[in-house]
Order: C-alpha cells, then sequence, then structure tokens
C-alpha cells in the first residue's frame, strides 16, 4: 500500500476516495472514541470491532484480529495506524495526522516505522506543509537505505522528489530523482522507472 500511495499522489492524479456513506465516519469515530477511553482489558475486543468495520468496507484486504495476549502498544499502534489511513482516505487530514503521529512511537518493526512515516508525510503534503513532508519522507528513505532494497530506495528517493515539485523547488527535486532512477535500474523494475521517469519529466518541465 506505502508504494502505490506514492504512485498516485506524485504523478498528481486525484486519490481514489472511499464512497462516503451518510454517517459512516460518525460511526466510526465513535467507535474510535469508545476504543481510546477504555481501558486495556476493554480494548481488545473494541479493536476487534474496529478492524471488522474496515473489512466489512473492503478497506483492508484482510482481517486483522487480535487475541487478549496481544501486547496493549501492539493493539494500539495497529488501530491508530489504520485509523490514520482511514482518515487519510476520507480527506479528513487532521485527523490522519493525529492518529499517525500517535502510533510512530509505537512502531518496533521497521516496515511499519516506514509505512507510518510514509503516510504521515503524505498527510502533511495534502495540508501544503511541505517542510515536514520532506522530513518524514526522508526518514522514511532511511529505513529503506537500511534494508539495501534498490526497489524501495527507489520510490522512496520519488516521493521525496514529489514533495519538491509540490513545493515548487525543482532543483531540489533534481538530484533525488537522478538517485532514484539510478537504483531503479539496478531493481529491474520497469513499473517503477516508468513512474520515476514521468516524474523526471515533471522536474525538469519546471
Amino acid at each position: 500500500m506505502r508504494k502505490l500511495y506514492f504512485v498516485i499522489i506524485f504523478i498528481l492524479l486525484p486519490i481514489s476516495m472511499l464512497a462516503k456513506e451518510e454517517g459512516q465516519l460518525s460511526d466510526y469515530d465513535k467507535m474510535l472514541v469508545d476504543y481510546d477511553n477504555a481501558d486495556n482489558k476493554g480494548k481488545v475486543s473494541k479493536a476487534n470491532i474496529l478492524m471488522k468495520f474496515l473489512l466489512d468496507r473492503k478497506f483492508l484486504d484482510e482481517a486483522i484480529t487480535f487475541e487478549d495476549k496481544e501486547t496493549i502498544d501492539n493493539v494500539n499502534q495497529q488501530v491508530w495506524y489504520w485509523a490514520s489511513e482511514y482518515y487519510y482516505s476520507l480527506q479528513n487530514y487532521s485527523s490522519a495526522l493525529t492518529y499517525g503521529l500517535k502510533a510512530l512511537p509505537l512502531c518496533t518493526k521497521d516496515e511499519d516505522k516506514a509505512n507510518c512515516l510514509n503516510l504521515i508525510s503524505l498527510t502533511y503534503f495534502r495540508q501544503s506543509k511541505y517542510e515536514q513532508a520532506v522530513d518524514y519522507a526522508k526518514q522514511c528513505y532511511k529505513i529503506d537505505e537500511k534494508s539495501g532494497d534498490p526497489d524501495m530506495m527507489s520510490s522512496s528517493l520519488n516521493s521525496i522528489a514529489g514533495i519538491y515539485i509540490g513545493a515548487n523547488q525543482p532543483q531540489e527535486a533534481e538530484q533525488y530523482i537522478l538517485k532514484g532512477i539510478a537504483l531503479a535500474e539496478k531493481a529491474n523494475n520497469p513499473t517503477r522507472m516508468a513512474v520515476l521517469q514521468g516524474m523526471a519529466s515533471e522536474v525538469f518541465m519546471h
């Protein structure tokens, strides 16, 4: 999901929105507040209700369920991360940012942390807060760089370039997109290369 978001946002296409059924967000708000106000013993069952809500609306690709033995930090991290994703999809960027920032300190795996950093970066970008957006995108890139995966690295570099284009700073974007293209060549991913070349075109057009 992380990489798909970047492809969509930085070629300046509108994000595909979930259907906004009347009262849907309100129902989710109430369940999330109920979860946040619950004591630790009551959080697991309420977390499962929230995840079922997202699954039923095809927001999740597969079911996420928690057992009583789960640590509360892990449950909170998952609930708050997916709350951030959900609010982002509804263009409620204020709530998306609130829950993304709450989830981030609880991410113990690099993949989870990178996904959360990416989401926060996207949210700031949508709010036209480019300085914050690029800061979180660069933190995401550092995790990808540590993994040594050229495909992931090229995608993150493409994202950084896209933020600079949004901020009308094509000179800053150039170094990141060129480095990204070099990494995409190593990754031998034609689809990724096409996306990066499209971004390069935007950079040099500006």
